[in-house]
């Protein structure tokens, strides 16, 4: 055997030690955190974009996002700040359920007083039915109820069902959201009668200034104006009119009571690129959303944000949004943090 050398000797004996410890290093990495680098591509509800995609948090993992925080500037220098804290958690394949906590601040304009307070309490989950293909898009159906708990609750519970499709082409991904559910309303308090005599956004009148160019006698002395529709509740606040100069000695009829329960849709579109090796996605989507009996007018808001991929499990998001028709139009702006971390709560 003199003259007979082994395989494993020279470079060979390197290359196979450097696949040992290769494999040994790959092993020994968690197969959580490799998942982990896949959240930014999970496009939530809100977080930044309202059309979300039909693919559900991930079995055993709990995300938590951290109070992400919404700006919406309105008509006369009023202000609305939503702050949404949320969890979710995958409770089986394709399943998840939710639970979140939208706390309101509305500050009108003329330096009248802020309102704070907690709306409700979402309670939710989502299901999807199957995985995406190369030919079939992925399906699933979501529920959220809302019971009237919170200072700025609304006085019934109201609920929210919808489908969800997302269907991946080469330039990105398309995802379609339809919902169907009802709304609850915090009536307005009547407006004093003395508020007719007074210029609009007098003390104790919010008012939206508002010129006649009916005859006085169909000039209504009251209305309502609303401040904040988000998900399924609305609060709405009282204004008065302006009245025409030679009219400020004529009876006017109030206002009819605007309803306080009904049903509404929504419908919206959206389209997203990632950019994987900087663990960043881009989206926009534009929806439609309409309050039955309350507003005659179908609300139309488009968005555009981003999320990126800050650490193995941290998220970060914003974006922006224009409520461009409708009945109360707005420019808002949206960041947030979303923490997933895999949790068992089987096991010890």
């Amino acid at each position: 055997m003199i003259g007979c050398e082994s395989p494993m000797n020279g470079p060979q004996r390197y290359a196979s030690v450097t696949r040992v410890a290769l494999t040994a290093l790959l092993t020994a990495i968690p197969f959580s955190r490799a998942v982990c680098q896949t959240q930014f591509y999970n496009l939530d509800s809100n977080r930044p974009l309202r059309v979300e995609d039909a693919v559900p948090t991930e079995r055993r993992s709990l995300d938590i996002q951290f109070a992400p925080l919404r700006l919406d500037e309105l008509t006369e220098g009023r202000r609305r700040w939503r702050m949404e804290p949320k969890l979710s958690y995958g409770i089986a394949a394709l399943t998840e359920v939710e639970v979140r906590l939208p706390v309101l601040v509305l500050q009108p304009g003329g330096g009248g007083p802020t309102t704070l307070g907690l709306t409700t309490i979402g309670i939710g989950g989502m299901h999807a039915f199957n995985t995406e293909t190369s030919h079939v898009p992925a399906l699933a159906l979501s529920g959220e109820v809302l019971p009237p708990i919170g200072l700025l609750a609304p006085p019934r519970t109201s609920y929210a069902i919808k489908g969800l499709l997302t269907k991946t082409a080469v330039l990105g991904r398309l995802s379609v959201n339809a919902a169907y559910g009802t709304y609850s309303v915090i009536p307005a308090a009547p407006v004093s009668a003395t508020c007719r005599l007074l210029p609009p956004g007098a003390p104790g009148c919010n008012g939206q200034p508002s010129i006649p160019d009916v005859p006085c006698t169909r000039v209504a002395a009251a209305g309502v104006a609303m401040e904040e529709i988000s998900d399924a509740r609305i609060v709405s606040v009282p204004f008065a009119p302006r009245p025409a100069t030679a009219c400020l000695t004529t009876t006017t009829a109030a206002a009819p009571a605007p309803r306080t329960i009904g049903t509404r849709w929504f419908a919206g579109a959206a389209i997203d690129h990632t950019f994987a090796l900087s663990s960043t996605l881009v989206g926009a989507d534009l929806f439609a959303e309409r309050f039955i009996g309350l507003t005659p007018l179908v609300d139309w808001t488009a968005e555009v944000g981003l999320r990126h991929q800050w650490s193995p499990f941290l998220v970060l998001d914003a974006g922006v949004a224009r409520h461009f028709a409708g009945f109360l139009l707005s420019t808002s702006i949206t960041l947030g943090a979303t923490y997933a971390v895999p949790v068992d709560w089987g096991r010890s």
